[in-house]
């Protein structure tokens, strides 16, 4: 009737205290209009009606990498896996 091959527990690993407060940053982050400016931006870009430079688009470039760092730091900093392409 039960099957001796039962699959292993998952294990859960204890929250530490900081967990908490890197998870609201993270939901922060997340919540933030901060896609959403970069998306306006791009679309202005596409259209014509930003003129981007080439420091501008260095600056862009940069934001870009800067909020897929902080992104990665606090998945990472909450064990969890990065799931983003």
């Amino acid at each position: 009737m039960f099957c001796d091959a039962a699959s292993p527990r998952r294990t859960y690993r204890k929250p530490r205290p900081h967990d908490a407060a890197i998870g609201k940053a993270l939901a922060a982050l997340g919540q933030s209009r901060l896609s959403s400016n970069m998306n306006q931006i791009a679309k202005a870009a596409n259209l014509g009606t930003l003129s981007v430079t080439p420091e501008l688009s260095e600056e862009l470039a940069s934001a870009c990498a800067d909020i897929r760092a902080m992104r990665s730091a606090l998945v990472e900093a909450l064990g969890l896996k990065d799931q983003s392409p």
